[in-house]
């Protein structure tokens, strides 16, 4: 792929960033010192052929594209902070051969990124390697164009599909963005995700002759049942054994009490004293809520990681069996404040040490 058109498709994809992201590249870019800004608050760019250029009255879309058009450098920032940025999904999978896959993937041929990027097809080509000292990573650069008829312009998308092997902890996730429809031929795709993860694991089975099973993580359905100060329920689906369906929420209610279920539990153990004097409705109360939560089944739940302070807060959708497959789909949810992949490496290495206690 010819240089000027990998850096037109890596410009377009950080054009449809939310600010906040379009915020921290320019950050990494001024750390970096791509962007010059001296005291007078006069913000320069360093290119690679004609030196530097003040570009103090462009826009901030205008500062980040004259960036990544300029220098190679930035582009080379831009490539390995996608190794470690944040992501909307997850799933977390495992394999008994993983020492194995961990030599066979360092051994990959390198390659430029421009030279490795692919338009999808259902096929996954082309990884590119990275490591760190507690990771390794192999990044597939998918591309994706539609065409905008107002603006009457290409609108182009480097999609990166990243799996993340953890040295320490021996498991393997895959970790991506949300795709959004109009870069879809079928814009009704409801299967988009769930292609992408079947056809991944496929690419590990054919290359690789490794066989990645899901990681179970049912066991959220019960951790969320016993008292931990770090993690609360804050939303689930509970679909009864009667055949009704409910979607419960916590709100803006600081102690996170769900409504009806965790209300109603409350309120039995207030009025404790007054139920004693009738014991039969008590222990029918009782057995009643019981049943409500061990009977039911719990399609999907959200957790939050409770933060020193609540912008800090760290939420997770767990979407088990998703679209009928065996693994459980993670939607990170957006945060204004944390980004990076540690917001996502803090679930997934507790899901690893808290598992075993709970399942």
């Amino acid at each position: 792929m010819e240089t000027s058109d990998y850096i037109k498709y890596i410009v377009g994809t950080v054009e449809n960033y939310p600010k906040k992201l379009k915020n921290h590249l320019m950050k990494i870019f001024v750390d970096n010192k791509i962007v010059i800004k001296d005291k007078n608050k006069i913000m320069q760019i360093s290119f690679d052929e004609i030196g530097l250029e003040n570009v103090a009255d462009l826009s901030l879309d205008e500062q980040l594209s004259k960036s990544l058009s300029g220098n190679i450098k930035a582009i080379k920032l831009f490539e390995n902070w996608e190794f470690i940025k944040d992501y909307k999904y997850s799933i977390m999978l495992n394999t008994n051969d993983y020492d194995l896959l961990l030599d066979k993937i360092s051994n990959i041929k390198k390659v430029k990124e421009e030279d490795a990027c692919f338009k999808y097809d259902g096929t996954f080509l082309n990884p590119i390697f990275y490591e760190d000292n507690q990771y390794k990573y192999l990044k597939f650069n998918l591309l994706y164009s539609s065409y905008d008829v107002e603006e009457r312009k290409n609108i182009l998308l480097k999609y990166p599909f990243l799996v993340v092997f953890n040295i320490k902890y021996k498991y393997i996730e895959f970790r991506f963005d949300t795709l959004k429809s109009m870069y879809l031929a079928n814009k009704f795709n409801n299967y988009i995700y769930r292609n992408l993860i079947d056809n991944m694991i496929r690419y590990f089975q054919e290359n690789f002759e490794i066989i990645l099973s899901p990681l179970n993580l049912s066991f959220f359905r019960n951790i969320t049942k016993q008292e931990r100060a770090e993690l609360k329920l804050i939303a689930q689906s509970m679909r009864f054994r009667n055949g009704g369906q409910a979607e419960l929420e916590v709100g803006n209610n600081e102690e996170y009490l769900l409504p009806f279920v965790d209300e109603l539990t409350s309120l039995i153990q207030e009025y404790s004293d007054q139920l004693n004097s009738i014991p039969e409705f008590k222990n029918a109360l009782n057995e009643y809520i019981n049943e409500m939560i061990n009977m039911s089944d719990y399609p999907w739940v959200v957790l939050v990681w409770v933060g020193d302070v609540s912008s800090k807060n760290n939420k997770v959708k767990f979407i088990f069996n998703y679209m009928g497959e065996e693994y459980t789909l993670m939607q990170h949810m957006y945060s204004q404040s944390l980004i990076g992949m540690e917001r996502m490496n803090h679930v997934t290495e507790y899901i690893i040490e808290n598992r075993k206690y709970c399942e």
